[in-house]
């Protein structure tokens, strides 16, 4: 059940992603590498007000439009139990910011100059990009490491080396001090066997720590996630056939709060298979928290009181999945529930996800629709995170 929980709840991590999106491997869906897609599940997230006043139809029952959404029993009784508990916010550590921001500023000018790169501010994604055409390059290991100020305390081959071509780098931060990533398109040139996937994911949590990146407390977990692939055909050197050749790994780490996943916090880094070199690092909203300034957001309610919040409940989740396919939709089936985190500018939110199988007019079949609503609130506090890095930007993009 555990591992089945987090595949069905990784595919809603595409709400925030920016450029490396985890999607489930089950219940039709398909990650691919690079920049993944999808060929059977759509996120949802469109923004829609808090519920109103629900009916008095029975939950599971059909509930739009003559029967288009149902739910499934355990779906519908896993709202009620939901909806029985007490519900909470948890404050983020008013202070971690900025020296987050100055530790990934540091490591940044281990590959671009700063002050001297072309940059722009994003009105779409809200971040500022700094690109730069470099003529040299010290490579950044997953060992090497920066103090609190920003300075390597311990770094291999740190020397930068002349490149025979100049080689594009590119820094972002977001405006909300909480998104930073570095890449440096450097292209594989040797064949290499890469990093086992629990070492991989070993040291990168390593790397993200012992830099002062990331923490861990007991409630709050840094959990191995996906080591991704990106492949390329290579012609060998005799000029004979073309070979699958591993250019990079890319190790993906998840954030998991009081055991249940925080969807729209993630990191990630790319490593170059042959020489071990680290060519990316993504860090996005994974502030930590302040549990002692946790919030009670909803009492625990008696079993009416909490039939009739999980009625609301599944009119929301009716309504979000209306605003995603509209008139085009023939039925949907709420086929699995799960309860999450997501984290705003000020604290963790609880958040529900699901995925719903749906048939829309003019698709050839059923596919997967991953739904996430804001039991405490406006699902709009989601969209309007998700829509800043709804289409993730490739590293290439121009500045």
């Amino acid at each position: 059940m555990r591992k089945r929980r987090w595949l069905v709840v990784a595919g809603i991590a595409a709400l925030a992603a920016s450029g490396i999106i985890w999607f489930a491997r089950t219940r039709g869906v398909r990650a691919t590498n690079g920049a993944a897609t999808s060929t059977s599940t759509q996120v949802g997230a469109g923004a829609t007000s808090a519920p109103g006043a629900g009916s008095n139809r029975p939950m599971g029952a059909a509930s739009m439009d003559g029967g288009k959404v149902t739910l499934s029993p355990e779906v519908a009784q896993a709202l009620v139990e939901f909806a029985r508990k007490a519900w909470k916010n948890v404050p983020l550590v008013a202070d971690k910011n900025p020296r987050t921001r100055g530790i990934m500023r540091g490591i940044a000018s281990a590959a671009i100059d700063l002050e001297h790169a072309r940059s722009r501010m994003s009105s779409r994604f809200l971040r500022t990009s700094y690109t730069q055409d470099v003529k040299s390059d010290a490579p950044i290991y997953l060992g090497d490491r920066w103090g609190p100020d920003g300075r390597p305390t311990a770094r291999r081959d740190a020397a930068a080396k002349p490149l025979a071509e100049p080689m594009r780098t590119v820094y972002r931060e977001g405006a909300d001090g909480t998104t930073f990533g570095l890449a440096k398109m450097k292209e594989q040139t040797t064949a290499g066997a890469g990093l086992e996937a629990s070492a991989a994911s070993q040291q990168a949590k390593g790397f993200f720590v012992e830099n002062g990146l990331l923490a861990e407390s007991t409630a709050d977990r840094i959990e191995p996630g996906e080591v991704r692939e990106r492949r390329i055909s290579s012609e060998a050197p005799s000029g004979g056939a073309e070979k699958d050749v591993l250019a990079q790994q890319d190790i993906l780490l998840r954030r998991t709060y009081e055991d249940k996943l925080v969807v729209n916090s993630r990191a990630s880094v790319g490593v170059l298979p042959d020489s071990g070199e680290v060519v990316e690092i993504r860090l996005e909203r994974w502030t930590a928290v302040d549990a002692a300034g946790e919030t009670t957001t909803k009492a625990p309610s008696s079993e009416g009181e909490a039939r009739s919040t999980a009625t609301l409940l599944e009119e929301k989740l009716r309504r979000q999945i209306e605003l995603d396919l509209g008139t085009a939709l023939v039925s949907a089936q709420v086929e699995h529930v799960e309860e999450a985190w997501f984290q705003t500018d000020t604290g963790l939110i609880p958040v529900l996800v699901f995925v719903v199988r749906v048939v829309v007019a003019g698709e050839e079949g059923p596919r997967n629709l991953v739904v996430a609503i804001n039991p405490g609130g406006d699902d709009s506090l989601i969209w309007d995170q998700g829509r800043i890095v709804r289409e993730p930007a490739e590293p290439s993009e121009a500045p």
